[in-house]
């Protein structure tokens, strides 16, 4: 398969008891990530330190964006939209685990079979006694 360069889009706020596994899921990726960006929605707990020691020791080039501001999710996805230089882009949230390590490959194939592609996603399901038990953002 064709390496089409990507970069990986992560906003977060107050995300330090999900960012740790997140950001490893990232680490254990086959795919050749060209950049992740991670941006920190003014966090009062210390995920922007969680980031700091992270981008120390990751195998891709990683920024990180500290807002003095809780800008909110879309404004976090454009601004950083607005500085990719690669043709591909994944959007994650900062609970979102890539489960496996063809992750990104998996996501970045249908692109490199069908010039009409212009989305890719995974898909997720949800075990019916946890739709039944929790409310709609719990789950």
């Amino acid at each position: 398969m064709e390496n089409i360069p990507v970069t990986i889009i992560i906003p977060m706020h107050n995300s330090a008891t999900t960012l740790k596994p997140v950001l490893n899921s990232i680490e254990r990726q086959d795919y050749p990530v060209n950049e992740v960006f991670i941006l920190d929605n003014n966090s009062s707990d210390n995920s922007a330190e969680i980031v700091s020691e992270y981008i120390k020791s990751s195998k891709f080039k990683t920024r990180l964006i500290v807002h003095k501001n809780d800008m909110g999710l879309s404004y976090s996805y454009n601004e950083a939209i607005n500085k990719v230089r690669t043709p591909l882009v994944i959007t994650l949230q900062s609970d979102c685990v890539i489960t496996k390590k063809n992750g990104v490959a998996a996501l970045i194939k249908p692109f490199t079979q069908d010039n009409n592609v212009v989305a890719s996603c995974f898909l997720q399901t949800t075990p019916w006694k946890v739709w039944k038990q929790y409310n709609f953002w719990q789950k």
